[in-house]
């Protein structure tokens, strides 16, 4: 039985989406309807003191006592959390929640906010642990930096995933666009079979290469990898059944590069619109999670994400990845979110000076501030009388959103006075 408790939201912003991460005061485009619902002040204070609890973080990046109240755990399939980029406890806590979950109910794949080619490479240095490999991934990523942090976060997992047996290992999963076609071709003529191509896609193959060293040294690298890609999908049109032979397992790796490589060019053109840039962006997200986990052996997967994409069911006018997972009777109600809010902490991305922000939900939370506790969890799961509604607003435009946020996520994690990430030049 679902939770009737509704939570007053504040619009998710461009950095909750994870989207426009070098603008974290930027409000989403809102168009919102339904009846505002009301409960009183002391029916809401009572609600939080009986569901909230303080907590830190040990030093092997694990909770100090166990303060996650998660009934049905092993009944999930997904469990996500959502940050807004940009500041550096969502690492310490992404480690935590990552190692939790593993524990807990043995995730096999890790969901990342970066391309497949990008992932699969990371995932060479998972096994083997060659920093010059990390450092030429991350130095050589465009669009979405990579942080300080973020190699950080890499080298403790690989520490962390060299610890389990060989069965147990986990793998990192790249949702994302391909934002950089030198590693996207890097990747495709890593794949290609030694064997001689049929003549109807031969010239395709041998351009592979050629086309990987033209990029290398173009200025406009991103529109001849697109135009390539959008040959290659026309090929695959007339002769799927020629590459699957010829590919093997890895055809799909080979389709899915060259439609993300036109996907990063589909999302740039739409950029100008929030709302119309998220939903191309979730709903690439989830059909390229469908194409892979179908390619996959079965294993549950834990993934840390902009706070939009994590939310189970649509705002706005938007449909976020986790809610269209949500309406796939394979992933329907086997989802877990955890979202985190903010409390003074400070924010930054490239080479733009740190802001500090307070991104909070609702502002009955700006009470919870109490403590010196560096975090501070609120369990959702609870159940609670149909009358008790704490209304949801859109505080930008002032209408009223009629909906609750346990339909949008189990827990919410408020995080207190973090500082900003450093970023790689």
């Amino acid at each position: 039985m679902k939770n009737k408790l509704v939570l007053l939201i504040l619009i998710i912003t461009s950095l909750l989406i994870g989207c426009e991460k070098d603008n974290p005061s930027k409000p989403d485009e809102a168009s919102n309807n339904g009846e505002q619902n009301t409960t009183s002040t002391k029916l809401v204070d009572e609600f939080l003191d009986e569901n909230i609890q303080n907590f830190k973080i040990d030093k092997d990046y694990s909770f100090s006592e166990e303060v996650l109240k998660a009934p049905n755990l092993k009944e999930k399939e997904i469990f996500l959390t959502g940050e807004v980029h940009g500041t550096k406890q969502n690492y310490a806590l992404n480690m935590v929640f990552l190692k939790y979950f593993k524990k807990q109910v043995n995730i096999k794949y890790i969901l990342s906010e970066i391309s497949y080619s990008t992932s699969f490479y990371i995932n060479d240095y998972l096994r083997g642990g060659d920093d010059a490999l990390l450092d030429k991934i991350t130095n050589t990523s465009r669009g979405i930096g990579f942080s300080e942090e973020d190699k950080m976060y890499f080298k403790k997992l690989y520490e962390y995933n060299n610890s389990l047996d060989d069965k147990d290992k986990l793998e990192i999963i790249g949702l994302d666009f391909e934002n950089n076609p030198i590693i996207s071709f890097k990747l495709m003529s890593d794949i290609l079979p030694a064997a001689e191509p049929p003549k109807e896609i031969e010239s395709i193959i041998l351009d592979i290469i050629p086309t990987k060293e033209v990029l290398e040294k173009s200025f406009q690298s991103e529109y001849k990898a697109e135009k390539f890609s959008n040959r290659v999908l026309k090929s695959i049109d007339e002769n799927r059944e020629l590459y699957e032979d010829y590919f093997g397992e890895k055809f799909y790796i080979f389709e899915l590069i060259n439609q993300n490589i036109v996907n990063y060019n589909k999302i740039n053109k739409v950029k100008s619109s929030k709302t119309k840039f998220n939903q191309l962006r979730d709903q690439m997200l989830y059909e390229n999670f469908i194409k892979i986990s179908n390619n996959l052996p079965y294993g549950k997967y834990y993934g840390q994400m902009g706070a939009g994409h994590v939310l189970q069911n649509q705002t706005n006018d938007i449909e976020w990845f986790a809610s269209i997972l949500n309406k796939n009777k394979e992933y329907n109600g086997k989802i877990y979110s955890i979202v985190y809010n903010y409390i003074d902490c400070e924010f930054v991305y490239g080479n733009k000076s740190p802001k500090t922000k307070t991104y909070i939900f609702s502002p009955s939370f700006m009470n919870l501030n109490q403590g010196n506790d560096e975090f501070i969890i609120l369990d959702l799961t609870s159940d609670t009388s149909e009358d008790f509604i704490i209304p949801m607003v859109d505080v930008f435009k002032g209408s009223p959103i009629n909906k609750g946020a346990c339909d949008y996520m189990q827990n919410i994690i408020i995080i207190k006075k973090s500082k900003a990430d450093s970023y790689i030049e």
